[in-house]
Formats: structure tokens, C-alpha cells, sequence
């Protein structure tokens, strides 16, 4: 008896989140300006970088001007849009391989396509489709025969804005606000831009990376090799000649520095399709970074090594000691707006208590109550807790509107906050913190 055959159901692909109005459209946007000026810096030694320039900017303002319009208002005018650019754009790509070779061509195709479909981009899929292939043509052009430093101008901002839009969605998604995302992810990209530099200036580079504006593959980067070593080849370090070697030698590790200062001035000097603008931007850059390298050195000289250490190591100690410290400080203001701004006094002395439990390992937990928050915090004394309840109901009848913030309230939220704090921070005896109790508080 044979079985009758069963359909089997495709599992369909999971719904993208849309995005998080305008704001993630537009740094997509930015990032996809950047990027293409890049790709129109290219060829300025044809003198069509301004022309490209403004071409690349009315196709980004139209696509992701339109988008972003989209987003914001709603309508039916971003179709229209996406349909005039989706048949300009098949015109351009058909004269694209009379003006590029293959390999610029394939990135002048991805740039219109992703200009394109921006009117369209409402779900997170569209987002990472248009910065994968954003990306993929700043890496073409940071690859290219005819890409040197100068061009870390464009290519810089084009990753600073996409890493953003990505942070703005990502916030949207987590809900949290974007004023506390943002200046996390900008710290992020900025430490990973350090990181870079320093491997890039300090690590030795392996052959495979000598292409484009990195420097040749057999370079060591600002590490001298020794005297005598086999990694020394012809593409090594050379001795200078000339009278200049003992000069050069007894400068020691300032050398590297000043020669790469002085290969990017060479380049700036003998790029004469550059726009001026840039040409005098890139030189302050250089400059500051050569008075910057003065005063380091200045420093150094002046300043003896135990000093430094100290200094490193007193910066690790605050850092030990930031919670701590923020309760203090908070309590030092909490005790001088007591008599004067009572509310804010509270407020204060609220916020020293929470420095003190993130301090002592109880921080507080997304969507916790402060409440919850204070209660939840682990202790063996008795007297804190018995505290503690009794500063919050304090604090709670002011907070919400039971009665009226006065300068009482505010100094018994303040002794009873120090009282726990010290017993927290194991700064005082459970005993001599029971004979500080609050005023107006009874013996149980």
C-alpha cells in the first residue's frame, strides 16, 4: 500500500526588524558619500574629482534623501524615485566600461545599485545589504595602485558612520537611548582606531599586505631590526649616507617618526591634483603631529622615569578607587545643598548609595526599581538593612509627593546613606556605625 506523498512546507525566511526612523538611513547615507568620493578621488590626476564629487552627492541625496524622507514622513514618492534612479542608473553602468576597467566598474555598479535602493530601505536587511556593499568598495579603493595616506580623509569618516548606523539601530533594538549608544560606540571605534595605528606604525607587516597605500610587504614598521639580522634585506631599513649617518644614529628612536612625517610632506608635495582645501588640511595634520612628536619628546626628557611611573600608577589606583570615590563625592555635595536644596541634596545622596553598591558588586539590573536595587543588595548587618528600609520610605514620601523635601529629610538621608556606606566599605566597625545612627531613628 503505498503512502500517499506529503507537501513539505518551506520554511519561510524570518522577518527583518525595520529600521529606527531617519536617523540609521542617513548615516548610511554619510557613510555612502564618503565612500564615493573616495572612489571619485581615484582619478584626480584628471581633474574630474570636483565634477564626481557633486554627481555622487545629488545621486546620494536623492536615494538616501529619499529614504530617509520614507522614514520619517511615509507616501508613495520613494517608489517613484527608486524607479527614475533604477533607469539612470542602468544608462550609467552601460557607459561605466568605456570610462573604468572591470574591477572599478563592478564598484561603480554596486555604488548606483546601492544609491538606487536606498528610497526603498525600510528593514534592517536593506541597512546591512547597502554597508556591506559600501564597504566592499572603500576596501577596492583602499587597495588601489593610485591610493596613497591622503586618502584616510574620505575613508575614515565613511567607517566612523557606518559603525554608527549600526549603533543606532542596534540601540533602537535594545532600547536603550541613543544618547548613551552613540558615545559607547564612538569610544569603541576610536580604541579600535588606536589599536590600529599602533599595530600599523609598530608591527612588523607580512609580505602579503604590500599593495595599495600600505607600505611593502619586507617593511618592519617603526621596529629597527638589529645590527647583523637576517631580516635586514634589501627592503630593509637603509643606513643613510653621507655625513647624516651619525646624525641619524644618535637620534635613535625619533627617526622613524620624522622619516615617516617626512615621506607623507613628499607626497603632498608632489600630488598637484589634490584640491587645495585638502592639500591644507592633510598639512596642518602633519604639522600638528610634528609639534605633537616635539613636545612628547620635550616631555620625555624632562620628565625622570620614576616620575612617570608614579604617575601610571597612582592613574591605576583612582581607577581602583573611582566608586569610592564618587560616593564620596557625591556625599561632600549632598551635605552642602542640604540646608539650601534639599530635593537636590536627596538626589545627590541617592546617587552616592548607588556608586556605593556598584563599588561593593550589587550594580543595578536593567528594568530594576530602586527599591529592588537597594533591597537586593547582600549584607550581614542588620543595622544596614534596618537603614536602608527606612531611607528609602524617606526618600519614597518626597520622590512621590507625600510630603515635601526638607533639609531634615535630606541630612537623615544623608547620615543613614554614610552609615551604610561605611559599613559596605568596611571603613568603620559594625559597632562605631551603630553608635553614628541617624537622628530621629529608634533602637529596635
Amino acid at each position: 500500500m503505498s503512502r500517499a506523498p506529503t507537501a513539505v512546507k518551506a520554511s519561510a525566511a524570518p522577518e527583518s526588524a525595520p529600521l529606527a526612523g531617519a536617523g540609521p538611513v542617513l548615516l548610511a547615507g554619510g557613510c555612502f558619500v564618503c565612500v564615493a568620493w573616495a572612489f571619485a578621488y581615484l582619478d584626480r590626476r584628471h581633474h574630474g574629482f570636483g565634477t564626481e564629487s557633486l554627481l555622487w552627492l545629488g545621486w546620494a541625496l536623492c536615494g538616501f534623501g529619499a529614504g530617509a524622507w520614507h522614514r520619517s514622513r511615509g507616501g508613495r514618492t520613494a517608489s517613484a524615485v527608486a524607479r527614475g534612479m533604477a533607469v539612470l542608473g542602468v544608462l550609467v553602468l552601460l557607459v561605466g566600461p568605456l570610462m573604468y576597467t572591470f574591477p572599478r566598474w563592478v564598484c561603480l555598479a554596486l555604488l548606483v545599485a546601492t544609491g538606487a535602493r536606498a528610497p526603498r530601505m525600510a528593514t534592517e536587511r536593506d541597512l546591512h545589504l547597502a554597508l556591506v556593499a559600501v564597504f566592499a568598495v572603500s576596501f577596492m579603493v583602499a587597495s588601489h595602485w593610485n591610493a596613497n595616506w591622503t586618502l584616510w580623509l574620505y575613508l575614515g569618516p565613511a567607517w566612523w558612520l557606518g559603525g554608527l548606523a549600526l549603533a543606532w539601530q542596534h540601540a533602537a533594538r535594545g532600547g536603550l537611548s541613543w544618547r548613551v549608544t552613540l558615545p559607547l560606540t564612538g569610544a569603541f571605534i576610536g580604541t579600535a582606531l588606536v589599536l590600529a595605528c599602533a599595530l600599523f606604525l609598530f608591527a612588523p607587516r607580512p609580505p602579503v599586505l604590500g599593495f595599495g597605500f600600505l607600505p611593502p610587504g619586507a617593511d618592519s614598521g617603526l621596529w629597527k631590526p638589529p645590527a647583523g639580522s637576517a631580516s635586514a634585506g634589501p627592503s630593509g631599513p637603509q643606513a643613510p649616507s653621507g655625513g647624516g649617518g651619525a646624525a641619524a644614529a644618535s637620534s635613535g628612536a625619533a627617526d622613524p617618526w620624522e622619516r615617516m612625517l617626512g615621506q607623507m610632506r613628499a607626497e603632498l608635495g608632489r600630488d598637484f591634483t589634490m584640491p587645495a582645501w585638502q592639500r591644507e588640511l592633510l598639512q596642518g595634520l602633519v604639522d600638528g603631529a610634528q609639534r605633537a612628536m616635539n613636545a612628547a619628546r620635550a616631555a620625555a626628557a624632562a620628565v625622570p622615569p620614576w616620575l612617570l611611573a608614579l604617575v601610571v600608577l597612582l592613574a591605576w589606583w583612582l581607577w581602583r578607587q573611582r566608586r569610592r570615590i564618587a560616593w564620596t563625592a557625591w556625599l561632600v555635595l549632598a551635605a552642602l545643598l542640604a540646608g539650601w536644596r534639599p530635593l537636590r541634596s536627596m538626589q545627590c545622596t541617592v546617587r552616592a548609595m548607588d556608586a556605593c553598591l556598584r563599588g561593593t558588586g550589587h550594580p543595578e539590573a536593567p528594568g530594576q526599581s530602586l527599591r529592588e536595587h537597594w533591597l537586593g543588595a547582600a549584607t550581614d548587618s542588620a543595622v544596614a538593612r534596618r537603614w536602608t528600609e527606612e531611607a528609602l520610605e524617606r526618600y519614597g514620601a518626597v520622590r512621590f509627593g507625600r510630603s515635601r523635601a526638607t533639609a531634615r529629610d535630606a541630612r537623615y538621608l544623608y547620615q543613614a546613606v554614610q552609615a551604610v556606606g561605611d559599613i559596605r566599605w568596611r571603613t568603620k566597625t559594625p559597632r562605631r556605625a551603630r553608635a553614628r545612627r541617624p537622628a530621629g531613628t529608634r533602637e529596635v
